[in-house]
């Protein structure tokens, strides 16, 4: 059965619904591929951080702004920031204020005051570092020891989380002395 068509142009057909169907998977491939990388990502973690829990709802878009650490967090001397957060709904509900709990993740860079200061809190040991969102990973330093962690988180959201915005309360907690480096998960309404 050939339908009036000669092999030759049944084969050009093909071949050039075959380049069609390449090129849009092409064009779709990189957005495809990125997401496949995001997961993969996800999916092997840094080993030295516990795993991350909270659910996201869009992309977690890391920030550098040091003001919005110490507006939150006076007592905090950030000399460089590195964080994320996100409401837990997705979305922020202006109507429904209450009740409409966000997360927040740091990696912060401080001076030997605020050491000091974190050092006031009872130290528990760190086995493992903060359930950060993985996106932070890559701004702690693999050769950062960390050996200060606490589980005395009221004590910590008082000393810590004051400022000029709402504060919020600190969940996780870990010091490296040698980096100057804190790492913190908090929560808030």
């Amino acid at each position: 059965m050939s339908c009036g068509v000669s092999v030759p142009f049944r084969t050009y057909c093909v071949r050039g619904i075959v380049a069609v169907l390449v090129a849009a998977l092409g064009m779709t491939g990189c957005s495809a591929l990125d997401q496949v990388f995001h997961n993969y990502s996800r999916a092997t973690p840094d080993p030295r951080f516990a795993p991350f829990t909270e659910t996201l709802h869009e992309p977690v878009e890391v920030k550098h702004e040091v003001d919005s650490i110490t507006s939150r967090m006076q007592d905090v001397h950030a000399q460089e920031v590195a964080f994320a957060a996100a409401y837990r709904n997705g979305k922020r509900d202006f109507m429904n204020e209450l009740g409409n709990s966000y997360w927040f993740n740091a990696v912060i860079v401080v001076d030997q005051e605020t050491i000091d200061l974190v050092k006031t809190l009872n130290n528990e040991g760190v086995e493992e570092l903060p359930g950060i969102v993985p996106e932070l990973h890559s701004y702690v330093p693999q050769e950062c020891t960390f050996s200060f962690g606490t589980r005395d988180f009221l004590r910590a959201s008082e000393l810590l989380s004051h400022g000029e915005q709402q504060p919020f309360g600190v969940t996780e907690l870990a010091l490296s002395e040698d980096c100057q480096l804190l790492i913190l998960r908090g929560e808030g309404e």
